[in-house]
Parts: C-alpha cells; structure tokens; sequence
C-alpha cells in the first residue's frame, strides 16, 4: 500500500514540475510586460527605464535625457496596506499615480484607486497633497466616507515624492 501511495505521489510530483516548468517563463513574461506598460503610463515621455540603487525606476527620453522617476510607498490604510507607485518629473511634480494592491472597503474606500481621485496629485508638488478638510491650504478633495483611505493615499504619495529628495520647484 505504501509503495502504491508513493508511485502516485511521485508522479503527480513529476506532472507538477513539468506544468511549472511550462508555465514559469510564461508567467515571468506576462509580470514584466504588466510592468513595463504601467512604466509607460507612469511616464509616458520616457522610452527608456533603468533601476536606481534605491529602488526607483528612472524613465529616459529617446535623446537620453531623464524625464521623471518612478518610486514605490506602502502607505497603512483602513483596511491594511496599499501598494502605491508614484511617477514624478525631474521638478518633483507628480506625474501619474497607480494604486496596484489595496484591501479598502469595496465601493468606498476602495475609490482612492480611481483615476477621478488620484488625478488630482498630478501636476502637484508634496506641499499640495493635504486634504482641504484637514488643511486650509490642501489640494485634495477627500473621498466622502473615506477619510482614513484618502489620507492615506496622500501620504503615500508625499512619502513617495519626498523619497526622491528633489528641492523645491518654485512654479517652473
């Protein structure tokens, strides 16, 4: 009996391995082009995209010139963590922002990874990026019902700018 159980073992084993071999490189494939499509929506002015030491992505024009930097931030929200990425210009001003992964409520926190909300950090800089309800001076308008997810976004996003240590932009 033990050595039936193991013969079936073994090859279910076998089939396994040949289905990951198969499928392995394919999956890889697929991963890395999701990636290199969402680099380019990031920063549509960049053809070229290399790895910074610190784990930021940097987009290059078809002359070589840098025209932006991609980071990552992880910002707590409501409901546990959300994986943001953040394309910026050389001045520091936001240019795109994705939230790939989040556990927000379904239907409400969940909105701050819309285009409506998160369209509003483009062009901005990490001095513009409190909510109006929580400062007089904020630029961004807070999902109804949804304060801890948009402040968290928020800050995901001003962590995300002031990662790259670019100075200041005074208007330019």
């Amino acid at each position: 009996m033990g050595l039936l159980l193991l013969f079936w073992a073994s090859l279910a084993g076998a089939r396994l391995s040949v289905v990951y071999l198969k499928t392995d490189k394919l999956i890889t494939r697929a991963r890395q082009e999701r990636i290199t499509r969402l680099q380019k929506e990031i920063l549509p002015l960049a053809v070229k995209f290399e790895a910074a030491p610190n784990g930021a992505v940097l987009g290059y024009d078809p002359d070589g010139a840098l025209v932006g930097t991609i980071v990552s931030a992880r910002p707590k929200g409501y409901a546990g963590e959300m994986e943001m990425i953040v394309g910026a210009d050389v001045h520091g001003r936001v240019i795109e922002v994705r939230i790939s992964r989040h556990k927000e409520t379904p239907g409400l926190g969940s909105k701050v990874a819309d285009v409506e909300f998160l369209s509003q950090f483009s062009g901005k800089t990490a001095e513009e990026f409190d909510l109006k309800k929580d400062n007089a001076n904020g630029k961004v308008d807070a999902i109804s019902g949804a304060t801890i997810s948009s402040r968290a976004a928020a800050r995901g996003v001003k962590e995300a700018i002031l990662s790259l240590n670019v100075p200041a932009d005074n208007g330019g």
